[in-house]
């Protein structure tokens, strides 16, 4: 009888471990080959939502800049509420649509708009001044005078060029930063994007979404009486029955914001004038309102626009939204991707 060959018994203990070792070799290849695989599905999929947004800021751009002789701005522009021209629009695999948050002086909620939004309806932050700022804040916040004022002069410390306090009693300058668990310094330089708000002492996510529909970083600093909401001809300084009266002036006959009876201010020099051809303006409130438009502070027209871009495809469902701001020549300034596939 021949014995039990040792070796044997190593070789195929060996050839076991070998086996194994090839076995999961090949499963960790596997693996990775198809996380690669899915990894440039993903980038083609975003490739491919990214195009069809892309789209859908050119159209705007492109009715933008067919009607850029058109100066005066309004709510009855060609840019909004156009339904057949901005929703659901195919492109390629897939479609987009222009729905952009708005605030609804009607409800005095956010809603969508089939379109874009009038940046100069809103108070520019580079350009207001604290008063400004913080009659905004106070009304469209609902917070103290104290706490609105606060806010106000932390943005003016923000953007001016030195390093003092703006007011002895409120701002926020180096040192107030400096303090903070993750210190930093103010800018002193004008804001770039409304999102560097979040960096200012004050204001955090909840306060930033609140005042977002109210203020931009784009224009002059001229705000288009044609456009402006409530909360902005307050911050102004105009009295609640002057915002009254041009609300109805803007409406028309028909009582409704939007429609095609509206009326439209086209002279910055003569809103009074044509204020009140429809509605009579008091005595006070005239010198007030002409005082804004000498100032700059009130106009009739706008040169930049903000958009938001839902794109999805028609086969997987996926969707991005994108973000961009054009002026009325159809030139983008600003775009960024504010979710990704599948709303994410």
């Amino acid at each position: 009888m021949t014995k039990p060959d040792a070796s044997r018994g190593s070789i195929l203990i060996l050839a076991l471990w070998i086996l194994t070792l090839l076995t999961v070799f090949s499963v960790s290849v596997g693996f990775a080959a198809r996380q690669k695989a899915t990894l440039l599905t993903r980038i083609d999929s975003i490739e491919q939502l990214f195009d069809i947004a892309s789209a859908g800021v050119q159209k705007i751009g492109s009715v933008l800049r067919q009607d850029e002789s058109n100066s005066m701005e309004s709510t009855l522009g060609v840019w909004v509420n156009n339904t057949s021209a901005f929703s659901e629009i195919p492109v390629g695999d897939g479609f987009f649509s222009l729905e952009t948050p708005v605030y609804d002086d009607a409800t005095g909620k956010i809603v969508t708009r089939t379109g874009a939004v009038d940046e100069e309806s809103k108070i520019n932050v580079n350009t207001a001044d604290a008063q400004t700022l913080g009659r905004l804040f106070k009304g469209a916040l609902d917070i103290s005078e104290d706490q609105a004022q606060s806010i106000a002069y932390a943005i003016v410390d923000w953007r001016d060029a030195d390093s003092f306090y703006g007011h002895p009693n409120y701002g926020s300058e180096d040192p107030d930063y400096r303090d903070l668990r993750l210190p930093y310094e103010g800018k002193d330089a004008p804001f770039d994007v409304l999102d560097e708000l979040l960096l200012v002492r004050g204001i955090n996510q909840a306060i930033f979404d609140r005042i977002k529909p109210f203020v931009t970083v784009y224009g002059t600093g001229t705000v288009n009486i044609n456009t402006a909401s409530r909360p902005v001809l307050g911050a102004l300084g105009l009295s609640s029955q002057v915002i009254d009266s041009i609300m109805v002036y803007r409406a028309g006959p028909d009582k409704e914001l939007g429609n095609g009876d509206a009326n439209i201010f086209t002279d910055s020099g003569k809103i009074v004038e044509e204020l009140e051809l429809v509605v009579p303006v008091g005595g006070i409130d005239a010198p007030a309102i002409e005082a804004l438009a000498d100032q700059n502070k009130l106009g009739v027209g706008s040169n930049y626009f903000r958009v938001e871009v839902k794109a999805q495809t028609q086969a997987k469902g996926e969707e991005m939204r994108l973000e961009a701001v054009l002026m009325h020549s159809g030139k983008t300034v600003y775009m960024r991707t504010i979710t990704g596939q599948n709303g994410e």
